[in-house]
């Protein structure tokens, strides 16, 4: 009953308040959130697809909601299997 009051209080903040929380809370989407991984190698210049396409935690590198973004750009570099996806790695 207790936490239930706090949750109530919470919600009852107004929005600037519950921002700030947003704010704070970023740090653990970033801790828990999934980032894109090779899950099989890719060649430079080759086109990706979703089947090179995998997801690791935590959120370093591209997030996984960004996939269609990464479909049919090419490789600037061979990407190992396993590895963290970066924006910098593609044309």
């Amino acid at each position: 009953l207790v936490q239930f009051s706090k949750d109530v209080i919470c919600i009852d903040q107004p929005i600037k308040q519950k921002n700030v929380v947003s704010e704070e809370l970023s740090s653990l989407k970033q801790m828990f959130g999934k980032a894109l991984i090779a899950e099989q190698n890719i060649d430079a210049g080759c086109e990706v697809t979703l089947a090179h396409l995998g997801a690791r935690k935590p959120m370093n590198g591209i997030p996984v909601d960004q996939f269609e973004s990464l479909l049919n750009k090419k490789a600037k570099r061979v990407i190992v299997k396993g590895e963290r996806l970066d924006w910098d790695d593609f044309i």
